[in-house]
C-alpha cells in the first residue's frame, strides 16, 4: 500500500484538537466556568480520538493482509510495551511532580487504562479493539463485528451527552463494571472496525467516486452540527461534556474521506512529517502539560484568586496557549530525538528504547514511590526487599527483550550480558539513592523562593532531566554491551 501522507497530516490536526481539550482553553473565561467559547472549542475538538481509531483500523486492514498474525503480534506487543513504559513514566510524573501517588485499581490498569494517566486509555482501548478485530478476521466475521460494535456504540451514547435523555443507568460513577463509556468496547471497537470497513474495496470504491471538495464541505457542516448538538444537550438538557456525539460519526467520516481524496495525498509535507510522530507527541504531551501547570502554579495563575481570574480572562493567553505548547512539545521532542539518534543510533533506539525506559522507571519508582500516608512504599534498607527488586528488574528486562520484542539471539546467548547490564544500571540507581540525590528532588514549594529558581528546581523538571540522562546512559551501555545492532522489525502505531 502506498503511503497516504494526508492521513499523517490529519493526525497532526487531531493532536492540535487534543491539546484544545486537555489544556481547557477559555475555561472560566469572563467569569463563567462553562462559557460558550470553552464549550464550543471542546466539543468541536472531539473528532480527534475517533480519527485516530479509524486511521488505525484502516491501516491495520492493509497491513494484516500481508503480515497476518506475525504483524498483529508485533503490533499488539508494541502497544503493550508503550502502555507499560508510559504508565510507569506517568506514575513518576504525578508522584514526584505533584505528590499524587496513584492507588492500584485493577479495572483502571487492564481495561480503562487510566492508572498512570488519563491519556493512556487510548493505548489499552486500541490494543483490545485490534485484538478483537483480528479474531473477527480469523473467523471471517468482520461484518458481524461491525454490526455488534455499532450497537455497543449506540448504547455507549447513553453514557455520554444523552445520559439525561436516555437514562439507562448503565454508566454511573459508582457502577460495578462500566462507570464510563469512553472505553474499548463502547467507543474504540466501533471506530477501529469502521476504519477496517472503509479499507474494504467496496467502501474504497464509493469513497473514490466522491470529489474531495464535497468531503471538505461536509467536514465544515458536520463540525458546526457537532457544536450545535453538544451545546443543545448541555444547555437544554443539563448534559455533561461528552467524549463523543452522534454527529462525531459523520464528521469523522468526512475528515477521513477528505484525507483519502485530496490530490496531493501521496506527497509528503512538513505537516505530514510531523504527524508521522503523532503517537509519541500524544504520549509525551501530558508531561509538558504537567510542566505548564507547574509554571502557572508557581507564577500564581493556579493558586492566587486575582491572578487566576487574570489568566482566565486574558484573550491573548487563552488564544496562544495551545499553539505555544504545541510548538514547544514538537520542538523539544525532535531535539531530544536528534540527540539520542546522534549519540546511540537509530537501531539501538528501535531495539532497546522500551527496555531502557522500563528498567530505569522501575528503579526510580522503587526508591521514590510513596503510600497514601506519605510513607515510603518499599523498604530500601531491607536486604530481602532489595534482592527481590533486583530479581524483578532482571526478569522484566529479559521479558521485554525476549517476549514482547523478541531478538533473534537466544536467551542463553545473551543471559550474561543481560545480567551485566541490569547490574550496572542497578548500581547506578543505588548510588543516586543512597547519596541522597533522589531524596533532594522531592522538595516542597517555598513561596519565598524566586520564581525562576523555583521553576528550575521543581521536582518534576529535575526528575525528568535525570531520567532522560540515565535512559541515554543505559542505551549507550546497551550499545556497548551487546556490541551489535540486532536486526529486528519494529512496528509503529502512528
Amino acid at each position: 500500500m502506498k503511503r497516504i501522507h494526508t492521513l499523517d497530516s490529519l493526525k497532526l490536526f487531531s493532536i492540535m484538537a487534543t491539546f484544545c481539550i486537555h489544556y481547557a482553553v477559555f475555561y472560566h473565561y469572563g467569569g463563567i466556568e462553562h462559557n460558550r467559547y470553552y464549550l464550543g472549542i471542546n466539543i468541536a475538538a472531539r473528532f480527534a480520538v475517533p480519527v485516530f481509531f479509524v486511521i488505525s483500523g484502516y491501516l491495520f486492514c492493509h497491513k494484516v493482509q500481508a503480515g497476518g498474525w506475525k504483524y498483529t503480534k508485533k503490533y499488539l506487543s508494541q502497544l503493550l510495551l508503550m502502555y507499560i513504559s508510559w504508565t510507569m513514566v506517568y506514575l513518576l510524573a504525578f508522584g514526584i511532580g505533584r505528590n499524587d501517588w496513584r492507588v492500584i485499581n485493577v479495572a483502571d490498569i487492564f481495561y480503562f487504562g487510566i492508572w498512570g494517566a488519563e491519556i493512556l486509555w487510548f493505548l489499552v482501548a486500541l490494543t483490545i479493539a485490534i485484538a478483537v478485530l483480528f479474531l473477527a478476521i480469523r473467523i471471517q466475521q468482520t461484518t458481524a463485528l461491525f454490526i455488534l460494535a455499532s450497537l455497543l456504540h449506540f448504547i455507549g451514547l447513553t453514557g455520554q451527552g444523552y445520559q439525561e435523555i436516555l437514562p439507562l443507568g448503565l454508566f454511573t460513577p459508582d457502577g460495578d463494571i462500566f462507570y464510563q463509556s469512553r472505553d474499548p468496547l463502547f467507543f474504540a471497537l466501533f471506530y477501529v472496525s469502521l476504519g477496517y470497513q472503509m479499507a474494504q474495496p467496496r467502501w474504497q470504491a464509493k469513497i473514490d467516486n466522491i470529489k474531495w471538495q464535497y468531503f471538505a464541505i461536509a467536514s465544515a457542516i458536520f463540525l458546526g452540527v457537532s457544536v450545535w448538538e453538544g451545546l443543545t444537550l448541555i444547555e437544554s438538557y443539563n448534559a455533561k461534556i461528552a467524549d463523543y456525539y452522534i454527529s462525531t460519526l459523520p464528521l469523522t467520516l468526512s475528515l477521513i474521506g477528505l484525507a483519502l481524496r485530496v490530490p496531493n495525498r501521496h506527497y509528503p509535507s512538513k505537516m505530514s512529517q510531523i504527524g508521522n510522530h503523532s503517537g509519541e507527541l500524544y504520549l509525551n504531551h501530558g508531561i509538558f502539560q504537567l510542566m505548564q501547570g507547574t509554571v502557572f502554579w508557581t507564577i500564581g495563575y493556579y493558586r492566587i484568586p486575582e491572578m487566576m481570574a487574570q489568566q482566565a480572562n486574558s484573550l491573548w493567553l487563552q488564544s496562544l496557549l495551545v499553539p505555544v505548547m504545541l510548538v514547544i512539545n514538537i520542538g523539544v521532542y525532535f531535539a531530544l530525538r536528534k540527540v539520542y539518534l546522534v549519540c546511540v543510533g537509530r537501531q539501538v533506539i528501535a531495539t532497546y528504547k522500551e527496555s531502557a525506559v522500563i528498567l530505569n522507571a522501575f528503579w526510580l519508582l522503587f526508591f521514590t514511590m510513596q503510600t497514601n500516608g506519605g510513607g515510603t512504599m518499599f523498604d530500601t534498607d531491607s536486604i530481602t526487599v532489595v534482592v527481590t527488586a533486583l530479581f524483578i528488574a532482571m526478569t522484566s528486562y529479559c521479558l521485554v527483550l525476549h517476549c514482547f520484542k523478541p531478538l533473534h539471539d537466544k536467551f542463553t546467548q545473551q543471559a550474561l550480558k543481560h545480567a551485566g547490564l541490569v547490574a550496572i544500571n542497578s548500581a547506578l540507581w543505588f548510588v543516586l539513592a543512597y547519596s541522597g540525590l533522589l531524596h533532594s528532588m522531592q522538595g516542597s514549594y517555598n513561596p519565598q523562593t524566586p520564581i525562576l529558581e523555583s521553576l528550575l528546581s521543581s521536582p518534576l523538571l529535575c526528575a525528568t532531566l535525570l531520567f532522560l540522562f540515565i535512559v541515554g546512559i543505559t542505551l549507550a551501555i546497551q550499545r556497548k554491551v551487546y556490541n551489535t545492532t540486532p536486526n529486528i522489525t519494529t512496528v509503529s502505531i502512528n
